[in-house]
């Protein structure tokens, strides 16, 4: 089994969105957009839920054509986060799973954000964070090697137009994609490090991999001003 493919079909893996939109309360008519959607999985999901007008972008073109096959009741297009191709206060909501870590030029996606939604429009961001400030090593793999602290994300969205209405750590959430992965490959959590070393060729953190990173996991929403 694929990392990408672990990581993606672990057990509960949107029960931190489905909090999120819980308490968001949109109308199953609003437009909302996900950022990041990747393979479409999110946004289907959110399209299971009775949304009817989900669009999910992504910078990667096969991973988006991959989504059109996933969920095509779904509308989605190629585009960088700092540059959406939408008009100016035109969602209710973006969703970022496991996202905005990735993304290089977090300011300008921020603001961006800032751009499509209306007034009063909230970013429901749930995403690996550095346990502290700092804290993060580094360890070379592309979807944690931008990982900051959650007062680094909070900082961000300040800066690009937001107020932080809601932040928590969710370490549970950390582990359990430890313990997930541990499943799917069939060994203890502390040797899934091999696996994550072995599909991006790295050398650093094999044992233990979850520890030695300081990393946790964190739900976080803003609310545009």
């Amino acid at each position: 089994m694929e990392l990408r493919e672990a990581f993606m079909g672990r057990k509960g893996r949107f029960r931190l969105l489905e909090r999120s939109l819980a308490a968001a309360e949109f109308p199953k008519d609003a437009p909302l957009l996900e950022v990041g959607c990747a393979t479409g999985e999110g946004s289907a999901h959110l399209a299971a839920f009775g949304y009817t007008r989900v669009t999910g972008v992504d910078i990667d073109g096969e991973a988006i054509e991959a989504a059109r096959e996933n969920a095509p009741g779904v509308r989605f297009v190629r585009a960088d986060a700092r540059k959406l191709p939408f008009e100016d206060g035109g969602f209710s909501g973006i969703i970022s799973e496991a996202a905005f870590s990735v993304i290089e030029g977090k300011a300008e996606a921020a603001r961006e954000y800032a751009r499509v939604l209306a007034p009063g429009g909230l970013v429901l961001l749930n995403d690996f964070a550095a346990a502290a400030e700092g804290a993060h090593t580094r360890p070379g793999i592309p979807c944690l090697d931008g990982v900051q602290s959650m007062e680094g994300y909070r900082t961000v969205f300040e800066a690009g137009g937001f107020e932080c209405t809601h932040a928590s750590e969710e370490y549970g959430e950390y582990i359990g994609i430890a313990m997930s992965l541990g499943r799917a490959y069939g060994v203890p959590p502390t040797e899934v490090g091999k696996y994550i070393v072995k599909a991006f060729g790295r050398d650093g953190y094999v044992t233990d991999f979850f520890a030695h990173t300081r990393l946790t996991y964190c739900r976080m929403v803003f609310k545009r001003k």
